[in-house]
């Protein structure tokens, strides 16, 4: 009678990328009102609305949360402790320790996904906030808009920017801690693979 052979563990499968391209694919709504395509008509292209920024920031702050959780995984399993070793080292199953393998792949594969689009996002943050002290500047006799739409406006996507610098920040953290242990936490994983897991 042959042995049941064990399922082989999948990477989960990342939703940011999806998440991305529905924010990005957001249009701006303004042929009605020319006062408010004259305002938005030379924002940066990244980002087509304050509320399309805003989504792509949580589509990258839910990866940020998805791949701390694979590392929150492997961590409390040792493998960020360079010291792991001992007879301990192979006392877990074959089966764990390829499921491991495969938790570590996909925190290498994901974190470099996130790490681009984090870069991205907040660029895009930035330059919005650069375009908006432009727009604070200008004089609003040269525009269709009146001064008190102008400054409004203003104030409002500023209030929506501002939360954003914080949650990048936050996410930056949390991926330079990954980074700095993702090389340890895969060779650890080679080694159980080579000695345990034959």
């Amino acid at each position: 009678m042959c042995a049941a052979i064990a399922p082989v563990a999948t990477e989960p499968a990342s939703a940011m990328p999806a998440c991305l391209e529905e924010a990005r694919a957001v249009v701006r709504n303004t042929k009605n009102r020319p006062d408010f395509e004259e305002f938005f008509g030379d924002m940066p292209e990244c980002a087509s609305t304050p509320g399309a920024l805003i989504k792509m920031f949580s589509c990258v702050s839910a990866e940020s949360e998805e791949v701390k959780g694979l590392y929150d995984v492997l961590r409390q399993k040792g493998y960020t402790d360079p010291s792991f070793q001992g007879g301990d080292f192979c006392e877990i199953s074959a089966d764990e320790i390829r499921s491991d393998e495969v938790t570590a792949r996909s925190l290498t594969n994901r974190l470099e996904a996130i790490a681009k689009e984090a870069d991205a996002v907040a660029d895009c943050r930035a330059s919005i906030a650069k375009w908006l002290d432009d727009k604070s500047k200008l004089d609003a006799q040269d525009l269709i808009m009146s001064a008190q739409m102008l400054n409004r406006a203003i104030e409002l996507m500023q209030q929506q920017l501002a939360p954003l610098e914080e949650q990048d920040k936050a996410t930056a953290t949390t991926l330079t801690r990954i980074k700095r242990d993702v090389s340890g936490i895969n060779d650890l994983v080679g080694l159980r693979i080579m000695f345990c897991a034959g």
